[in-house]
């Protein structure tokens, strides 16, 4: 279960998100960090993008073996070349719930440039990407939100030292440190996965891993913001030099950054710009 919390400002979201990390640094000393994701409207589930493509529980060896299938097309038209897993490798540590739960633990996951990759780039991925930045998941969930409130997810990933890892569903968080688009480090991304066994691995909802127990389960809160604080938050955030062109770096961002600031902001400072008799002279 996800626990939801409301609050009504900008102060109260950062008053809650030290209370959860002081909360978690009491409990496991310093061995377990925050993950943050920003969502534009409170009724979105937290879902990946594939799910979306309505296959959640397609099995990883199903799924490897499809993104394996297009790689050589991938290689060929981008002009780089993909270090993967192959699939007699997936089939070799997928074949028990010790072998694939070690390697993802030990943030060893198969394949993981690649697979981050693939999420950057719009293909139906199990990744679910975070950052570990509040304010960036602030800035994504207030960037263009839609309907009365905007929801910020914190995901606590219990220490694997005490962590009850469940065959009917965990959540594994794989790491920073992955080759991939420039954005993931703009972002300060992180990525997460969530899994289950029977028979074989299977992927699975992050709402449907989650346990009642902070201690020794993963635990994720949704906490819901109203979005008329929006524009408020985006001109601190943008102070901050969190806006859309320093986290995606792009042209495109770069006129969407100047376009908040200009109409909806209303931020930019014209008081120097010469008179039309000024012109004229």
């Amino acid at each position: 279960m996800i626990e939801e919390i409301d609050v009504l400002d900008w102060s109260g979201f950062e008053k809650l998100v030290e209370k959860i990390k002081d909360e978690s640094e009491r409990i496991y000393s310093d061995q377990s960090k925050l993950l943050f994701r920003g969502q534009g409207s409170s009724i979105w589930d937290l879902e990946t993008t594939l799910e979306r493509f309505q296959h959640p529980t397609d099995t990883v060896r199903n799924y490897f073996s499809t993104v394996n299938l297009m790689r050589p097309m991938i290689d060929s038209l981008t002009g780089h070349r993909w270090e993967t897993a192959s699939n007699e490798k997936i089939l070799q540590i997928t074949s028990d719930f010790p072998s694939f739960d070690r390697e993802i633990r030990e943030q060893d996951m198969p394949s993981y440039d690649y697979l981050a990759y693939l999420r950057h780039h719009g293909f139906p991925s199990p990744l679910l990407d975070w950052t570990r930045s509040p304010y960036v998941a602030g800035f994504f969930a207030f960037r263009q939100s839609v309907g009365d409130h905007v929801s910020i997810f914190i995901l606590l990933e219990c220490f694997f030292g005490l962590k009850a890892r469940s065959r009917k569903g965990s959540i594994y968080r794989l790491g920073q440190h992955v080759r991939t688009h420039k954005r993931h480090f703009l972002q300060q991304s992180d990525y997460s996965i969530a899994l289950s066994y029977d028979d074989d691995w299977h992927f699975l909802p992050h709402s449907r891993a989650v346990g009642p127990d902070i201690r020794h389960d993963d635990h994720i809160w949704k906490v819901n913001l109203p979005s008329a604080i929006a524009n408020d938050v985006l001109s601190k955030l943008d102070q901050m030099n969190i806006n859309a062109f320093s986290l995606l770096g792009s042209e495109e961002s770069l006129m969407e950054t100047l376009a908040t600031r200009v109409y909806t902001l209303k931020t930019m400072d014209f008081d120097e710009l010469p008179s039309s008799s000024q012109i004229d002279d």
